[in-house]
């Protein structure tokens, strides 16, 4: 079993291990075993720890060494509990000891349909021969049929590896760059290294290693080659070049579902649904029991108009994990989405009853807004008072907040002004749950264009705040009730407020609430086209009724029409947010729009 230790360093491993196997297509070919193949990190049972890096890296060269060997396709997991959902049908259980200075690999080739081991594998040697001869010989008895080492240097093989059990972000790197620097030629090290230099938010280093590796791609196979081209696609932030990177991979490895479930998550999120089908059916045939691609898959055939087929994807979720709630309610989404309310409700309720504290009550609200919006305003307010009442058995202190919420969903807006007025004014509430009612009355005058009293409030929010999160939102309160003279002055504006590179998708939006709320609708419609464009279906909610009400503002009645087709998916609870305006806005329009 792995170590806590162990644990914490497995995500940086699996992200080295997925650079350094190059899924190949797993040919026909004589000899050697047939199927998909697990290989979990090998154990040290030695006393010596200088030797870990041998465990995760032994699961590692295997598997670059075996993918396409005979008609295996080999997948590294982490433990044990991550077997059942890759669909694999031999699972290799591996350990190392070092005796009189020689050290020992065993392996056993275990068979998962009838739980039995077909095989014993050892391979031994010298310690000062190094450990890459012996996973050589350790493949070739699993297959005979192997591909080269991915580094004959032990030195990049070590230091590759080790940085998979540092937790410091520069040690990280620097034993990466230790790797390359021993064996250029190591495509996977390049690959590694350019993750960690991306997620240390150092995108001038990266590209400057991207350059470096590419003065060594010649050394490289088809796989490295592509892989590293869709690195540079996404530090340069290209989705064209990215797509064809992923597609090119994809081609390369039509075998490894981790492709095909990125490329349809590419094609997700650039609205190409048809496209994003096709390649999450793909990963589903090689791993039909991940129950993660059967609810993505779900989602994808709703967004390409084929609410049947949703259906059914997400019942073989629940076939395959009958005890999820999560597959309820995502068939309640879809059932929002294409506005059967009534069937929404009841999955909602299902979803509640089955795991109610998945989101924390939230199924029972969204059953609310599926009954309220079905026609039935007391039904509904039935299902917000068992709502309010889990919420307060859970010692909420901000049932007036939700309530206020409820209230403006469904279309009694000025008694949820009046009731967070009144919340903000007590005197015996904690900081925090006075904070949040102003945060969201600020939010309430903004949508109606009274700026001095939303600044007002915002200020009141951001003095009671004892939390980053409700201060932040006071903060960006007060800055939407600021007029400017120009998209280029609120864009400026937003990015002296949010000067963080990663924060930078804030900017557009702030700017986008900005234009909205001051009732420049023509302008606002580029920036939420742009905002639209970028985001993921499974949160396009926002996007698309915001688009939607700067078309109409702005005169194009038909194009807003389009932008109503769905319904957008439902809030998953009572939070103060400007995402409280996306459901009575789309409300709102449809019903001004419709006569």
């Amino acid at each position: 079993m792995s170590s806590p230790r162990r644990r914490r360093l497995f995500g940086l491993t699996v992200a080295l291990t997925a650079a350094l196997v190059a899924f190949g297509s797993c040919r026909r070919g004589a000899g050697g075993a047939a199927g998909r193949i697990a290989l979990l990190p090998f154990e040290n049972l030695s006393s010596d720890t200088s030797l870990d890096w041998v465990g995760p890296a032994a699961a590692g060269m295997l598997g670059a060494q075996l993918t396409g060997a005979g008609n295996l396709q080999p997948v590294v997991v982490e433990s044990v509990r991550d077997v059942p959902a890759r669909g694999v049908t031999l699972v290799l259980h591996g350990y190392f000891t070092l005796l009189d200075g020689q050290i020992r690999l065993h392996g056993s080739l275990r068979e998962t349909a009838v739980s039995r081991t077909i095989r014993q594998i050892e391979a031994a040697g010298p310690r000062s021969g190094g450990v890459l001869p012996l996973l050589e010989r350790f493949a070739r008895q699993i297959s005979p049929q192997t591909k080269p080492l991915p580094t004959r240097s032990e030195e990049a093989a070590r230091t590759f590896w080790t940085a998979a059990s540092l937790q410091d972000r520069s040690a990280i790197i620097a034993h990466l760059r230790q790797a390359v620097a021993a064996d250029p030629a190591f495509g996977a090290a390049w690959q590694a290294l350019v993750q960690a230099l991306v997620a240390g938010g150092d995108t001038a280093a990266a590209r400057a290693a991207l350059d470096q590796a590419r003065a060594h791609a010649g050394r490289f196979d088809a796989m490295e080659r592509a892989r590293l081209d869709l690195l540079r696609a996404t530090v340069e932030n290209d989705p064209k070049a990215r797509l064809k990177a992923l597609t090119e991979l994809a081609r390369l490895a039509p075998a490894e579902a981790g492709l095909w479930r990125s490329l349809g998550d590419l094609r997700l999120l650039q609205k190409d649904y048809p496209g994003a089908v096709e390649a999450f059916e793909r990963a589903l045939k090689i791993e039909p029991k991940n129950i993660a691609l059967w609810n993505t898959l779900g989602y994808a055939h709703a967004y390409a108009g084929d609410l049947a087929a949703a259906v059914r994807n997400f019942e073989e979720y629940r076939r395959l994990a009958p005890n999820d709630a999560n597959a309820l309610d995502s068939l309640g989404e879809v059932h929002f989405l294409y506005r059967r309310f009534g069937e929404a409700e009841k999955y909602f309720l299902q979803a509640h009853e089955k795991n109610a504290a998945m989101m924390a009550g939230g199924d029972l609200y969204r059953a609310a807004l599926s009954r309220f919006l079905a026609g039935d305003r007391a039904g509904a307010d039935r299902h917000i008072t068992s709502y309010l009442t889990f919420r307060k058995q859970r010692g909420d202190p901000l049932l007036n907040l939700h309530e206020a919420l409820w209230e403006h969903a469904t279309g009694r807006r000025e008694q949820a002004v009046s009731r967070l007025q009144r919340f903000t004014e007590r005197k015996d509430l904690p900081g925090d749950a006075a904070a949040a009612a102003a945060a969201q009355l600020a939010i309430f005058r903004l949508e109606s264009g009274e700026f001095d009293r939303a600044s007002e409030a915002a200020r009141v929010a951001f003095e009671k705040s004892t939390t980053p999160a409700v201060r932040n939102l006071a903060v960006i309160c007060r800055f939407l009730a600021e007029p400017r003279a120009s998209v280029s002055a609120w864009r400026e504006a937003a990015a002296t407020l949010f000067r963080a590179p990663a924060l930078a998708p804030f900017r557009n939006q702030v700017t986008g609430y900005a234009l909205l709320f001051h009732r420049r609708f023509a302008e606002a419609v580029p920036v939420w086209k742009q905002i639209y464009d970028e985001t993921h279906p499974n949160v396009i909610g926002d996007a698309q009724v915001m688009l939607a009400w700067a078309c109409a503002g702005s005169g194009d009645i038909e194009r807003a029409k389009a932008f109503l087709r769905y319904a957008p998916l439902p809030p998953r609870g009572t939070d103060a947010g400007l995402n409280t305006l996306t459901l009575p806005k789309y409300l709102e329009l449809l019903a001004r729009l419709q006569r």
